[in-house]
């Protein structure tokens, strides 16, 4: 049995990184979409802390409290009443698991256009407490490529993000 509860643990923490990376893909994807189905406006996706506000806001760079996605006619990353209009609200990360961003301009958001591209390169990282060696990430490229990440250096590193570094946990 104590053989037995670890190796349970980790199958649970590994199910819940997947899923949660799986989740983000596909919210991803929805963003991406709706931002070539709509010309001349942008999809904002950002990381919010306050989602069920009267006015959720754009304000955290901790994707893991919850994140928006909306139109964003003038490309403020603020919903303006009568232009904007609010397409998701994102949940909580369960397991007190993180999801951060590097190489956006901004870690607290990514806006695509109406062509369905991104303002630049960047990766999304989840992490649990066991930290980057057991990180996952998914990589979007400056053509709104999507893809989960792999370790590209082939060693016992965590996996590399879209510039190639080895990703890092808070």
């Amino acid at each position: 049995m104590a053989l037995g509860i670890p190796s349970l643990r980790s199958t649970i923490d590994n199910g819940r990184l997947t899923s949660q990376l799986n989740h983000m893909v596909g919210v991803i994807a929805f963003a991406r979409n709706e931002a070539a189905k709509r010309p001349n406006t942008n999809i904002t996706m950002c990381a919010s802390n306050n989602p069920n506000a009267n006015t959720p806001q754009c304000n955290t760079t901790e994707w893991e409290q919850s994140y928006l996605i909306f139109t964003d006619a003038d490309g403020d990353r603020v919903i303006d009443a009568g232009t904007d209009e609010l397409l998701q609200v994102g949940r909580t990360l369960e397991g007190g698991n993180t999801l951060r961003t590097v190489g956006f301009p901004n870690a607290g958001f990514v806006q695509f256009n109406s062509r369905g591209l991104p303002n630049s390169s960047g990766t999304f990282i989840v992490c649990d407490t066991r930290g980057a060696a057991e990180a996952k990430a998914i990589v979007i490229s400056v053509v709104g490529h999507v893809r989960i990440a792999v370790d590209e250096d082939a060693g016992s590193s965590p996996v590399n993000d879209h510039s190639g570094v080895d990703v890092t946990c808070p």
